[in-house]
């Protein structure tokens, strides 16, 4: 496991990189990341879909799709209502 020296350098950079922010209690600092859930997924997918899949959403929809086959029925019908949202939208 890592020591507290490496970790801490390790929480320094992500915060010099905007990643953290930290609070003082006491004699300890408090890390908490500086994007929401949300926003750090969307990030995230955007890095993979631009890494391994050439940055084709479509590809990137077709391996999700075909690694998990045990989608509900709502699943799906949530699946089918996003693209029918996107296909009304003017482009």
């Amino acid at each position: 496991s890592p020591n507290y020296s490496s970790v801490r350098t390790m929480l320094n950079k992500l915060e010099e990189k905007g990643h953290l922010e930290h609070r003082e209690e006491g004699r300890r600092y408090v890390y908490a990341p500086t994007l929401s859930p949300g926003k750090a997924q969307r990030s995230t997918l955007r890095e993979v879909v631009r890494n391994l899949f050439g940055g084709s959403a479509a590809k990137a929809m077709t391996a999700l799709l075909d690694l998990d086959d045990s989608l509900t029925p709502a699943e799906l019908q949530e699946v089918e209502e996003k693209i029918r949202a996107l296909k009304t939208v003017d482009r």
